[in-house]
């Protein structure tokens, strides 16, 4: 009895998706917290103006240039539509994200990503933004991810683990070279 009220209590916990665990250098992967998916945190300083990764992350269109596996991206009225080109076993996916923008007054900035519809069961992510400097932007990156179809949590580390370094530096030199 003690494991299924464990158990739904767990399942009814909100997600925090905008708090990320100390991430460190390395991203991390972990099972979510709800039991839902796992769960990615990932915090890293980029060499640019906060402003310059704010403006990345509102244009979809730039997204296939600094975020790997995005082969294409369209802004829709309140979000924008995604395809994606994964390792196997996912190949193909396609997802519908919703996305609020939110000042802070820290005059840091977030984006919460909020799956609608698509390949994924759940894809809960924040950006948080917030300047070091003029020049030092502080980016920490928080999803709750669930897949349709079971992979293995091995591999699911392995390709964060990788993406995400990547996705920080094509970001970080796509952001350097904006007029």
């Amino acid at each position: 009895m003690t494991r299924l009220v464990t158990a739904l209590l767990l399942w009814l916990a909100p997600a925090q998706a905008c708090e990320p665990l100390d991430a460190g250098e390395k991203p991390r992967v972990e099972r979510a917290s709800d039991g839902r998916g796992v769960h990615i945190s990932y915090r890293t300083r980029l060499l640019v103006p906060l402003a310059a990764i704010d403006q990345l992350l509102s244009m979809p269109s730039s997204f296939p240039q600094w975020l790997p596996g995005v082969s294409e991206a369209t802004a829709t009225a309140d979000g924008f539509v995604a395809i994606y080109l994964l390792p196997w076993p996912l190949g193909r996916v396609r997802e519908v994200i919703r996305v609020e923008r939110r000042a802070h007054p820290d005059g840091g900035v977030s984006f919460d990503w909020r799956r609608i519809s698509g390949d994924f069961k759940r894809d809960d992510t924040c950006w948080r933004l917030r300047s070091i400097d003029a020049t030092t932007t502080e980016v920490i990156y928080s999803a709750n991810l669930q897949l349709h179809r079971w992979v293995p949590m091995s591999l699911m580390r392995r390709a964060e683990r990788r993406a995400l370094p990547r996705a920080a530096a094509n970001l970080e030199n796509a952001a350097a070279d904006m007029p």
